[in-house]
């Protein structure tokens, strides 16, 4: 009678907590360069986020009585994760001289676009014919692929240039 909403309302306002967090933490760097940013994104997160998904899984599989606070635990930390990375994504974008407005609006349509094919291809594709385990093992490969596809894109496109 309501446990399963008031439960999943709970997770989805500790990720969005977590958001808030880290895009006003992240925003109180404005020394941040863009070149600084795209090290924090394409590698400092990404670890940070490996990190959290085999802290994830150790203390799930050893501490069954803690799941539901360790759940809302980690969806917090997802959501400071994730927040951070709106004012990089800003940083980076503005460094070809757009205007305030044309990041935000770029920005944000992005981010409804990657949630709309995240969804739906999650949904629809990767959960029925991989599965939970195999289909978070995937997205953890990918978060990986972060770091060197920003280092190949150097290495391709800015000969010479760290």
């Amino acid at each position: 009678y309501g446990y399963l909403y008031s439960m999943l309302g709970l997770l989805v306002a500790g990720f969005m907590l977590g958001l808030t967090t880290g895009a006003w933490w992240m925003n109180r760097r404005p020394a941040l360069s863009a070149r600084d940013a795209r090290r924090w994104a394409f590698f400092g997160l990404p670890a940070a986020g490996l990190a959290l998904c085999a802290a994830a899984w150790v203390l799930f599989g050893r501490r069954p009585a803690l799941a539901l606070p360790l759940l809302f635990a980690l969806m917090g930390a997802a959501g400071t994760l994730t927040g951070l990375y709106f004012p990089l994504g800003c940083r980076i974008y503005a460094e070809g001289r757009r205007t305030a407005l044309a990041t935000a609006a770029w920005l944000d349509a992005a981010d409804h676009l990657g949630a709309l094919a995240g969804a739906g291809v999650t949904g629809l594709l990767f959960l029925p014919v991989l599965g939970i385990d195999r289909t978070v093992f995937f997205f953890a490969c990918l978060l990986l692929s972060l770091p060197l596809g920003e280092l190949t894109q150097r290495a391709l496109f800015q000969p010479g240039k760290e």
